[in-house]
This record gives C-alpha cells, sequence and structure tokens, in this order.
C-alpha cells in the first residue's frame, strides 16, 4: 500500500465528515417519521 499524500488524507477525512453529517441528519428524520407514524398508527386503533 502507497503512503498517502498529506492533500489526499484531508479529502479522504473531508469526505468522512460529510458522509457522517448525512448520515446523523438521516437517521434524525427517519426517527421522526417513525415516531409520527407510531402515533398516527395509534390514533387509528
Amino acid at each position: 500500500m502507497k503512503k498517502l499524500e498529506p492533500a489526499e488524507i484531508r479529502r479522504l477525512a473531508a469526505i468522512a465528515l460529510w458522509w457522517l453529517c448525512v448520515g446523523i441528519v438521516l437517521s434524525n428524520l427517519l426517527s421522526v417519521l417513525l415516531q409520527n407514524l407510531t402515533e398516527w398508527i395509534m390514533s387509528l386503533v
């Protein structure tokens, strides 16, 4: 495995950070949606 350039390491770190933020946002949205869905189902029952 070749040695990574500092610029390449920074680029990979930026990409990893971006995906981490996207993942956090998506999981928050998903939990809110699930909460709303369960409340809606409870109101039907």
